[in-house]
């Protein structure tokens, strides 16, 4: 089974992400539905290029998860969106 780690306090995810982020993990970011809209909106204004998958929550009602490899990109979504949580999943070994 695949290890997933929580970032604890707001005030710190976007250091701790840095930190703990090993490349090939996945980012999951929890955002409200409305956040999410104006991050697709950014996106395609910009025409950023980046991996990025949105779906439905399933254990949260209203809001939605944005999942990239790319930590650039999810630090950017970090400083400029209002997110809930941020998870990382860790390939199998």
């Amino acid at each position: 089974m695949r290890e997933r780690r929580d970032i604890g306090d707001p005030k710190s995810r976007s250091e701790t992400m840095s930190n703990e982020y090993h490349q090939g993990d996945t980012i999951y970011i929890l955002m409200a539905a409305t956040r999410a809209s104006s991050l697709m909106e950014d996106w395609l204004h910009y025409n950023y290029e980046c991996d990025l998958l949105i779906h439905r929550s399933k254990k949260n009602k209203g809001k939605v998860v944005i999942e990239t490899h790319d930590l650039m990109w999810a630090s950017r979504i970090i400083q400029w969106h209002s997110y809930e949580q941020v998870t990382y999943k860790h390939p199998k070994q």
